[in-house]
């Protein structure tokens, strides 16, 4: 357990790091697709990447209000989202709406709200749980604890957290320990604002999974047998790259649409073995531009069965 506590914290300051030297180097101009964000805003390149993957989105007015506060509900579609399952909730509403199946109402107060499908998913993969007498509370603002609670859940930790302490020390923990935990100032009860949503989605998405590989017999009944895909065995599994199949590599693009690898943040040993620098095929014909060419970035590159990329961000 200590081997794994310290691989997780070496690779969110080795990430930590990269990403400050980056941003003091960085010659890409990214553009804000929001009339409220500019380069300069705090978490810009979170919201972003976000927004390019589906997970967060902005307004019909072509804002992104990122002072704006998150309800619970909010907070759990972002979450059901970058776990790569709004199809599953499409396909939800699609057998509610064609009568295959009678509709699931989990609490007592989400039976006619827009999100019910989300928190039901929510519930459904353990990262929600209610209160006592069965609401939600989809309405209300998620607390800086809450979300952390739901994130370190959503990735796979309640076990640890809960013999870590559980609610809410044992999750706080946890969210330190994995790199979800961001802002020491904001106080446990605090609501977050659309930016600290998408800066501790974002934290998530690339935080080792937790996954459940067996089960065996205890004193105690039957335990889950845990394992965390830190890089030992051979995979770093994250959600960028397990349900959105997107690696993150620092590295320049060349004239020959190669993206030349100096260095891969998560990595798997079919396309990024640890220290490579192999050439990934780029698709985009949108960065076929000598602007591009030969500066060095951080790019998140989505990989396809044949091992080509396309880059859905750089910076």
């Amino acid at each position: 357990m200590k081997k794994i506590i310290a691989s997780l914290l070496a690779a969110v300051t080795a990430f930590s790091a990269v990403s400050v030297c980056m941003a003091a180097e960085n010659k890409i101009e990214n553009v804000s697709v929001y009339t409220d964000l500019t380069p300069q805003s705090e978490y810009f390149d979170e919201i972003m990447l976000l927004g390019k993957i589906g997970v967060i989105g902005g307004y019909e007015d072509k804002t992104f209000k990122p002072d704006l506060l998150v309800t619970r509900a909010e907070m759990t579609k972002m979450i059901v989202d970058a776990l790569g399952e709004a199809d599953l909730v499409e396909n939800a509403k699609y057998e509610e709406e064609n009568k295959i199946k009678e509709p699931e109402i989990i609490f007592t107060d989400t039976t006619d709200h827009w999100a019910r499908l989300y928190i039901n998913r929510g519930a459904n993969d353990n990262f929600i749980s209610g209160y006592t007498d069965n609401t939600f509370r989809p309405d209300e603002n998620v607390t800086y604890v809450q979300a952390q609670k739901m994130l370190v859940s959503a990735v796979g930790y309640d076990t640890y957290a809960t013999y870590s302490g559980g609610w809410s020390v044992g999750y706080k923990m946890w969210a330190n320990t994995v790199g979800i935990y961001e802002n020491p100032k904001i106080s446990d009860d605090s609501p977050i604002t659309r930016a600290q949503a998408a800066k501790l989605i974002y934290n998530t998405m690339n935080a080792p999974l937790c996954i459940i590989k067996g089960y065996s017999n205890t004193v105690n009944g039957i335990s889950p047998e845990l394992m965390v895909k830190d890089g030992d065995g051979g995979d770093w599994q994250t959600l960028f790259t397990n349900r959105h199949q997107i690696y993150i590599a620092d590295g320049k693009l060349n004239s020959a649409s190669d993206f030349v690898i100096e260095n891969s943040i998560n990595y798997n040993e079919k396309y990024f073995p640890e220290g490579s620098k192999e050439k990934i095929k780029v698709l985009n014909e949108n960065y076929a531009d000598k602007k591009y060419y030969d500066v060095e970035v951080t790019a998140f590159l989505k990989v396809d069965d044949d091992g080509n990329a396309e880059i859905v961000y750089m910076r």
